[in-house]
C-alpha cells in the first residue's frame, strides 16, 4: 500500500514539472524580437544668468577670435639631474691628490661607483626599460647626447655642468637652472663590507697573515752596503712572507707601497699606482708602526698597526766570540791564525764569518756574500775590522751583528800578551795563496841584514883606526918594537938561580 503512494506521489512531482517547464517555453516564444523606443519630449532649458553677465553690446565689442590658440614647434629641455646624480666624495689616496683628481658619482637607483675626472665629460643613457625615469653612465663612457663636466666647489661640494644635442647637432641650454647646479657630498658606504688583496681578506690582520715583521735599521747594510745602498740609511726594514718567499722593504714616515704581482713594492706616488691598492706609512714611534690601507677607487679604507719584533741580544757577546775563536799565532801583518770549530782559519782584516747551523763559515764566494746581503741566509755575523794596540796589548776589533741585523756589539780579540815578536816562520805546508804579504816581509829582514852588516863594518874599522893612533903616541920612534911588543905574547916568569 505505501509502495503504491509513493509511486503516485513521484507521478505528481514530474508531471508539475512538465507543466512548468511547458509554461516557460510558451512564454519565451511569445516575446518580441524587437524592442520599440519611444521618442523622448525636448524640454527646453536655458542657461543661468551669472552675476556679471554684461549687455551683448559689450561681446560684440571684442575685436579679433575668441579663444585662438598659437601654434608652435615643441622644443627639447635639459632634464633635472639634481635628483639623478648623486656625489660620493673624491678620492682620498694620496697618489690621487697630484695631477690625477678623481670624483666619485652615482645615479639614482643604481648603487655602482663610477670615477670621474676634473672636467671630463661623462655620457649618460635613458633606461628605457624603467617605468620610473632613471639614467644610467653610458658603456665605456660612449658619446650620447646627454652628458655632465665637473669642477670642485667650495665646502665639499662640487660643481656640475650639463649639456644636450638634439638630432641636428644643435646644443640646448635651457632652462638654464638644469644647466648648471650644485651638489653636496654625501656619505659613501662601500658596497658589502669586506674586500680584498690578491687572495687576502683586507681587515686589521692583514699584515700578520703576510708574515710582516719589523726589527728597525739594517746596520750591515749602512756599514756595509755602500753607494748602491745609500739611499736605505735611516730606513725601517720590514721582512714580508717565509722561507723561498720571504722579501723585504725599506720605508720611512710618508712612503707608499703599491700591491702589485703578490708583494707590496715601495713607490712613489706618481698615475702608475693609481689601478692598485696602496699603503701609506702614516706614523713610527719606537714600538709601533701606523698604516692607512686604499683601495683602487680611494673610498675604502683600513687601519693598520705593525708592531716591532724583539730578538734575544746577550751581553756577553764578546766573552762567547773570544772563546769560540782560538788565537793561534800571526802569519803576516795582515793574516792571523784562529782555530775555529775545531778547525785552524786563516782570518784578515774586513773577513765576515757567518753563524750557520754547521758552524762558524767564512763568506768568501759572491754567492755567499749575495744570499746573506738577500737574507736567504741568516744568523749571527762578526767582521774583523782591523789590529789595534791596547795596553801593551794586540788586539783584532770586531763588529758581530745580530740575526735581524738590527744592533751591533763591538768586540776585541787578544792576540797575545806581551808586545808583538817578530812572526814564526810558516810551514811549507800551511802556506796559501797569500805570498804577496810574505815576500815583503822577507824583502824587508834581508834589507835590515845588510844594514846591520855595514854599520858592524864601519864601526870595526873606526876602532882599529883609534887603536893605532894610541900606540903612535905611546912609544914614539919605536912603533916596529911597541907593535912587537903588543902582539907578543907574554911570557912566564923566569926562577931566580944561585951559583
Amino acid at each position: 500500500m505505501s509502495n503504491r503512494w509513493l509511486n503516485w506521489v513521484n507521478l505528481s512531482i514530474l508531471v508539475a514539472i512538465l507543466l512548468v517547464s511547458g509554461g516557460l517555453f510558451y512564454f519565451r516564444a511569445s516575446q518580441l524580437d524587437e524592442i520599440v523606443l519611444i521618442e523622448p519630449h525636448n524640454k527646453q532649458s536655458g542657461l543661468p544668468k551669472g552675476a556679471f553677465e554684461l549687455p551683448s553690446e559689450s561681446y560684440e565689442a571684442i575685436a579679433g577670435s575668441f579663444l585662438s590658440l598659437n601654434t608652435s614647434v615643441p622644443t627639447l629641455q635639459l632634464p633635472d639631474l639634481r635628483t639623478q646624480l648623486i656625489y660620493q666624495g673624491r678620492n682620498g689616496r694620496p697618489d690621487a691628490q697630484l695631477n690625477n683628481v678623481k670624483l666619485h658619482f652615482s645615479l639614482a637607483g643604481n648603487r655602482q661607483i663610477t670615477p670621474v675626472k676634473l672636467n671630463e665629460k661623462i655620457y649618460l643613457t635613458f633606461d628605457k626599460n624603467s617605468k620610473q625615469i632613471h639614467y644610467q653612465f653610458s658603456p665605456e663612457n660612449e658619446k650620447t647626447g646627454l652628458w655632465f663636466e665637473t669642477s670642485l666647489g667650495n665646502n665639499n661640494e662640487v660643481i656640475v655642468d650639463v649639456g644636450m644635442e638634439d638630432e641636428e647637432g644643435k646644443k640646448i641650454t635651457e632652462p638654464a637652472v638644469f644647466a648648471q647646479f650644485r651638489l653636496p657630498e654625501k656619505d659613501f658606504v662601500k658596497p658589502g663590507e669586506v674586500w680584498e688583496i690578491g687572495t687576502f681578506r683586507v681587515d686589521g690582520t692583514l699584515l700578520a697573515r703576510l708574515k710582516a715583521r719589523w726589527y728597525g735599521r739594517d746596520r750591515f747594510l749602512e756599514d756595509h752596503g755602500g753607494k748602491e745602498f745609500s739611499d736605505l740609511e735611516g730606513k725601517q726594514r720590514i721582512d714580508l712572507g717565509e722561507g723561498n718567499d720571504l722579501y723585504y722593504v725599506f720605508v720611512k714616515v710618508g712612503d707608499c707601497l703599491i700591491w702589485k704581482e703578490d708583494r707590496w713594492h715601495v713607490l712613489l706616488p706618481t698615475e702608475d699606482s693609481i689601478q692598485h691598492p696602496l699603503l701609506v706609512v702614516k706614523k713610527i714611534d719606537d714600538r709601533l708602526m701606523s698604516f692607512e690601507l686604499w683601495d683602487v677607487e680611494g673610498k675604502g679604507k683600513v687601519a693598520l698597526n705593525l708592531l716591532k719584533s724583539n730578538e734575544p741580544w746577550t751581553a756577553n757577546n764578546s766573552q762567547a766570540i773570544q772563546q769560540a775563536f782560538k788565537f793561534v799565532g800571526a802569519r803576516t801583518k795582515t793574516q792571523s791564525l784562529f782555530e775555529i770549530n775545531k778547525v785552524r782559519m786563516v782570518i784578515r782584516s774586513n773577513d765576515w764569518l757567518l753563524m750557520t747551523p754547521k758552524g762558524w763559515k767564512k763568506l768568501e764566494s759572491v754567492e755567499d756574500i749575495d744570499r746573506y746581503v738577500q737574507r736567504r741566509d741568516v744568523g749571527l755575523l762578526f767582521v774583523f775590522e782591523g789590529w789595534k794596540n791596547k795596553d801593551d796589548r794586540q788586539v783584532m776589533m770586531g763588529t758581530l751583528y745580530n740575526v735581524s741585523r738590527s744592533d751591533t756589539n763591538s768586540v776585541e780579540l787578544t792576540m797575545q800578551n806581551a808586545k808583538p815578536k817578530a812572526p814564526p816562520k810558516k810551514p811549507i805546508d800551511d802556506f796559501d795563496d797569500d805570498d804577496d804579504d810574505d815576500e815583503d816581509e822577507l824583502i824587508e829582514k834581508m834589507l835590515s841584514t845588510l844594514k846591520q852588516s855595514k854599520e858592524n863594518t864601519a864601526d870595526k874599522a873606526k876602532k882599529e883606526l883609534e887603536r893605532k893612533e894610541l900606540v903612535k903616541k905611546t912609544v914614539p920612534g919605536k912603533p916596529n918594537l911597541q907593535k912587537q911588543n903588543a902582539v907578543r905574547p907574554a911570557q912566564p916568569p923566569q926562577k931566580n938561580q944561585k951559583k
